[in-house]
């Protein structure tokens, strides 16, 4: 009785084995099937969408490496041509900034490919903007023609800032055509005056006129008939090394004309439009407190 009842015992408990073992298999086979569904990538597009996957794969998998050959193609691309040299700061960084933008919305639509390729022009033009911002060693295309004394010039530019103004400190009140101001901008020249014929050349100069001029404003493309002297160190040795901080600037000389009608605007350039409207907004503000 007894071997009879360990035998039924046992008739019992293999389906439950059996069955143990079923869902086992079935448990296996679904976590394959899990596994399998998340590493592969399937796209609706068929070959051409593997290439897109696997290309914004190598861009996500590898980002610090693709970024930075971006920023370094950048550098190399603006060092070499100039690509995008007639943009100004504030468009470089809307530039980037946009780029950087996108890139987001691309990847939140799941537009893998689209975010990486953006994220990448973003770098480039990071790049570019860094090497804009470099300044020359030790000098440009005019500041090896330049001297202490202030040498006569005719040279074409474009104005590159919003004015400034600032007390004239060689006033005299009692001299009636003595200016007690003076207006500054920085040019960025471009061609050289050479007997009969224009030369091209590329520096950065502070312009200096005597009184309050203000209609003058980034973009114009001007020709000067003035003077132009290197910025050299102090001979004090006490004193503020002006040229070192213009070198930080990438300027080695200075502009200077006797009046504003020493200056003819020729035409405008339409790379400085911001910085255009931000200062024709100061001077309109400046001209409504003077009166």
């Amino acid at each position: 009785m007894g071997q009879a009842a360990d035998s039924s015992d046992a008739e019992w408990q293999a389906p439950d084995q059996s069955i143990d073992a079923e869902e086992a298999i079935e448990l296996s086979e679904g976590r394959a099937d899990s596994i399998e569904s998340d590493g592969s990538v399937e796209t609706d597009g068929g070959a051409s969408g593997h290439i897109s996957e696997r290309l914004a794969g190598i861009v996500y998998y590898r980002p610090l490496l693709w970024l930075s050959l971006a920023v370094i193609a950048g550098v190399k691309l603006q060092t070499l041509t100039g690509w995008l040299t007639n943009l100004s700061p504030l468009a470089w960084l809307c530039s980037v900034a946009l780029a950087l933008v996108s890139a987001v919305a691309f990847h939140r639509r799941g537009f893998t490919l689209g975010a990486a390729g953006v994220a990448v022009l973003a770098a480039l033009l990071f790049g570019g903007y860094c090497a804009r911002l470099q300044v020359p060693a030790r000098s440009d295309s005019l500041s090896p023609l330049a001297t202490r004394k202030a040498e006569p010039i005719a040279l074409r530019g474009i104005i590159a800032s919003a004015a400034v103004w600032k007390p004239n400190p060689h006033h005299r009140s009692s001299d009636a055509n003595s200016e007690a101001w003076q207006t500054q901008w920085d040019v960025r020249c471009t061609q050289l005056r050479d007997g009969r014929d224009w030369r091209a050349i590329d520096a950065l100069g502070r312009l200096t006129i005597d009184g309050r001029i203000d209609d003058l404003f980034p973009g114009d493309r001007v020709e000067i008939m003035g003077s132009f002297r290197r910025i050299s160190a102090p001979g004090n040795p006490g004193g503020f090394d002006f040229a070192e901080h213009f070198r930080r600037e990438g300027k080695f000389i200075s502009l200077s004309a006797k009046s504003r009608a020493q200056i003819t605007r020729l035409d405008t350039s339409s790379h400085y439009r911001l910085l255009r409207w931000r200062a024709w907004l100061v001077t309109r503000v400046d001209q409504s407190l003077r009166r």
